[in-house]
């Protein structure tokens, strides 16, 4: 008898979640084709598993164009906004129950469940670091709000759907901890899984033309507050001041438009350093490896990431690159040796690091990716726990 996988992705449409949603429906592709078969080496005995074993039905947005693939029944649905509510606290259970469909496992790439029957094994992708961490944000600020939003509410929301025999993944350690203390989960629940990143390889991605003369460092960005852009114009007017010659040289690189956040260019023009500022609006990924190819370096001043990928990019193309000493930069960069970290809030420190490695301009050796493929392992935990559920249940 096919065991059904029930998948929720609905709010998989852009960003960091989309990108997520995107290489595990590649796995899933792989697997549902044949191209890959699965095996749980973890097992004493390990466990083979056969796509045509298992039905997947993915709950999706419908103005997401998905890969039609064996054994995989997509179940479009809006969830935006208070929608989100109704489709978590009633809807799925209706859906479900009205489509005969019997969940073995529920895989949710949402942060959270969904309400059901409990008795179902569930397995959740945690992807933001928001509802774990101790900030103070202002509801009332429109560059707070969505932050507020994230720490102060969004946690109980999340304490509501989440199973305390629900299995948790996360990329990386300092999450893992965090998600124990934050809701009390059994860290022998919840796995890390350094995401396995493909990145083109250096020969094969042309160089970004600069100025000639200049010395230009990248920090693909999204004008956030937490991003710390203020930080780096801070640091470059501080090198305005103490190294004149040198800032008349150093660019800084940000791939978004002044209009996208007036308050950072009126930032630069006040401390009389707007032309060292080069704004790429949003541009696409190959152009952003362009820039990696042909760069002096990589800043990264983030205060806080589920992960930080940029930062596992520039590591590709053996740039240097100069992150605050977090913990989530200090695990994704353990082994690269052109990682620089600074202190997270000092423009000196920032301004320090950045006249050295233009004045150094290194390259490193980039670090060696890990031959497990995590998503292979996220896919064989679900497929696990699905065969593991009782056909009688």
């Amino acid at each position: 008898m096919q065991k059904n996988i029930v998948i929720i992705a609905t709010a998989s449409r852009y960003g960091g979640v989309y990108t997520i949603y995107k290489q595990f429906l590649k796995t899933l592709a792989a697997f549902t084709t044949g191209e890959v078969c699965l095996k749980n080496e973890q097992h004493t005995t390990p466990s083979n598993h056969l796509a045509s074993d298992y039905k997947f039905y993915i709950f999706v947005d419908p103005n997401m164009k998905q890969p039609e693939l064996p054994n995989v029944c997509y179940i479009p649905l809006e969830t935006r906004g208070l929608r989100r509510i109704f489709f978590d606290f009633w809807q799925f259970k209706h859906i479900i129950e009205e489509r005969k469909v019997r969940p073995d496992v529920l895989v949710s790439f949402q942060n959270m469940s969904v309400r059901y029957d409990k008795k179902t094994p569930c397995l959740i992708y945690f992807q933001t670091v928001l509802p774990l961490l101790d900030c103070r944000w202002l509801p009332f600020s429109s560059e707070e709000r969505t932050l507020f939003f994230y720490s102060a509410i969004y946690p109980s929301y999340i304490r509501m759907l989440l199973p305390r025999r629900a299995d948790i993944v996360v990329q990386l350690p300092f999450m893992k901890q965090e998600f124990v203390k934050t809701f009390g989960h059994d860290p022998h629940k919840i796995s890390v899984l350094f995401p396995k990143v493909k990145i083109p390889t250096p020969e094969t991605v042309p160089m970004a033309e600069f100025e000639a003369d200049t010395y230009n460092f990248i920090y693909p960005v999204t004008p956030y507050i937490y991003k710390r852009n203020d930080l780096l114009i801070a640091a470059m007017a501080h090198l305005k001041k103490t190294q004149p010659e040198l800032s008349r040289c150093l660019r800084l690189h940000f791939t978004f438009s002044p209009a996208d956040y007036p308050q950072f260019p009126a930032q630069a023009k006040a401390l009389g350093v707007e032309e060292n500022i080069v704004y790429h609006g949003t541009i696409r990924f190959s152009e952003v490896l362009q820039l990696y190819k042909g760069g002096t370096g990589c800043v990264f001043p983030s205060e806080f990431e589920s992960f930080g990928l940029p930062l596992l990019e520039a590591a590709a193309f053996g740039l240097p690159v100069i992150a605050p000493s977090r913990p989530y930069a200090q695990e994704v960069l353990a082994n690269y040796a052109g990682a620089h970290f600074v202190p997270a809030d000092t423009p000196e420190a920032w301004a320090t690091a950045m006249a050295e490695q233009a004045l150094r301009h290194e390259r490193f050796t980039p670090p060696v990716a890990s031959a497990d493929n995590s998503w292979e392992t996220f896919l064989c935990m679900a497929l696990d726990k699905a065969s593991a559920t009782p056909t009688d249940r």
